[in-house]
């Protein structure tokens, strides 16, 4: 939910059928790096 993005998205990234992109990724690159508390 914090990363608004489809349940059916985040599934296929887990799965590794589909890779983030653009603005997912970006996101998901600075989560990585400084953590979940970044988003809140």
């Amino acid at each position: 939910r914090l990363l608004w993005a489809h349940k059916r998205t985040v599934q296929r990234w887990e799965a590794g059928t589909m890779r983030p992109t653009g603005a997912a990724l970006a996101l998901l690159t600075l989560v990585k790096r400084r953590g979940i508390q970044i988003l809140t």
